[in-house]
């Protein structure tokens, strides 16, 4: 059984001299599952998580859910080939709309942008309440970090990977009811900010994103000024 430890992702040291090895999205993700939950992957694709969830014997049964009939027919397919067929079962659904609450205990939203998730979730936001969510935005992370805050979901963890020479946040998150007072530092960097090289490949990544925007406002006003 190969199940990463998110903590100690999180706990992990870093320098800025040593050589950035990947860590995986989807190996945090599942990380991040509770052993023995019953899982739902929305967007599921080619049923990945799931599968390696049921392979490595995290988790022993699963709902892989899609808005679109050609990835829910490969994530049918894959599920097929490794003889999962009555471990994870396949629903057409637009997020949470096709899903009963009594179904899942752990839903995981990942590999799309940050508004979208937030959307899924608002939608869907009478059958979360206690359940633990897996989000990984692709962009806009503090569009969904706003969401949670605003709206009494709990960010408990957030985790970091470097995939394919790109920083991504993961985040596992629970319904409380209780809204969360925030900075502008926390939708951008999180609250969560731990000493690793991958929390400072995804600050950097935060960075080069303000530089580039602040420089397209000081060139635009000064294209104006010049009129």
């Amino acid at each position: 059984m190969n199940h990463l430890n998110s903590k100690n992702l999180n706990e992990t040291s870093y320098s800025k001299e040593e050589n950035i090895f990947e860590i995986k999205r989807l190996d945090v993700v599942k990380s991040l599952v509770p052993e023995g939950t019953r899982l739902l992957d929305v967007g599921t694709d080619h049923a990945s998580l799931p599968i390696d969830l049921v392979r490595d014997g995290i988790i022993k049964y699963a709902i892989a859910s899609d808005v679109n009939v050609s990835p829910l027919e490969r994530a049918s397919m894959e599920i097929s080939k490794n003889g999962f067929s009555e471990s994870i079962k396949t629903v057409l659904s637009n997020g949470f709309e096709n899903i009963s609450k009594d179904d899942f205990d752990t839903a995981a939203i990942c590999g799309m942008g940050g508004h979208l998730i937030a959307e899924i979730i608002n939608k869907g936001k009478d059958k979360v309440i206690n359940k633990n969510l897996i989000l990984q935005p692709m962009s806009y992370p503090e569009a969904l970090r706003k969401y949670l805050f605003d709206n009494g979901f709990e960010i408990q963890n957030e985790v970091f990977a470097y995939d394919n020479n790109k920083p991504y946040v993961i985040i596992l998150t629970k319904y409380t009811g209780v809204n969360t007072i925030y900075s502008y530092g926390d939708l951008l960097f999180g609250k969560i900010r731990p000493l690793n090289k991958f929390y400072y490949l995804y600050e950097r990544k935060i960075v080069k994103r303000l530089q580039k925007r602040l420089i397209g406002i000081l060139k635009s006003k000064s294209e104006q000024m010049q009129k």
